[in-house]
């Protein structure tokens, strides 16, 4: 039986090995459900990128790439859309269909970019937590699951989420570290009781921000049957399919 263990934040991404093991990038609000939902609408590729200079620059000498992202949870000026799954929902699907898209965030994409090493990098959310954890059930490496927080920072939803994952796997993978058996314990309980306005600070400043819509869609559970991957090849996120699985 192979392992699982959660790593808390993304800053703490640098001290694990990520070499052989299969790595999920978890960050619940938003980034990982917006990637979900910009494959849903018919995004082709997803470009993480670091910095807002970075994606101007690429955007220059590809206009119809879309810039997609945030910076302390508000769309930088210039870009096309924020980093909000109901923004997006609200757009005809035909300004994403094929498309490209740039993105970046505060939290999530950094989370992405120091997973690199890892063997095979998924996206998970709440939204498709069932789909991750059917496909990873399948592959015989160890797992790490990386939360992004917030700046820097824990966030209980992403580490709430993270723990209904290791409790999916239960029967296929054993957690070795005590943070990571909390994190399963903890997530048995019910969502409202644990991630809620006066337990999570990042719930709180988002609906303070006006995007509770944003908060509610995160957290329904089970949503989506799409996996989105890294692909290192490409340098982007794309969805995981049978053919990807037979590259």
């Amino acid at each position: 039986m192979q392992d699982i263990q959660i790593i808390p934040t993304a800053t703490e991404t640098q001290k694990y090995d990520l070499r052989g093991v299969s790595a999920i990038i978890i960050d619940v609000l938003r980034a990982s459900t917006t990637i979900l939902t910009l494959l849903e609408m018919g995004i082709s590729r997803i470009f993480p990128i670091s910095t807002k200079d970075e994606a101007f620059s690429f955007k220059r000498k590809k206009p119809d790439t879309l810039l997609i992202g945030e910076r302390h949870g508000i769309k930088p000026e210039g870009f096309d859309y924020g980093n909000s799954p109901i923004e997006l929902i609200n757009q005809p699907e035909a300004v994403f269909n094929g498309k490209d898209a740039l993105f970046t965030t505060t939290n999530g994409t950094k989370a992405l970019i120091m997973a690199e090493r890892a063997e095979s990098i998924f996206i998970a959310s709440m939204r498709n937590l069932n789909s991750v954890a059917l496909e990873i059930a399948k592959i015989p490496l160890p797992v790490r699951i990386i939360c992004a927080g917030t700046n820097g920072e824990f966030s209980m939803e992403d580490y709430y989420c993270a723990g209904k994952l290791v409790h999916s796997l239960l029967s296929s993978f054993r957690p070795i570290d005590d943070l990571t058996w909390l994190a399963e314990k903890l997530s048995i309980q019910p969502l409202k009781n644990i991630v809620n306005s006066k337990t999570c600070r990042h719930v709180s400043r988002l609906k303070g921000l006006g995007f509770e819509r944003d908060v509610q869609f995160s957290f329904e559970l089970d949503k989506s049957n799409i996996l989105p991957i890294y692909d290192k090849e490409q340098g982007c996120i794309i969805k995981y399919d049978e053919k990807y699985n037979e590259k």
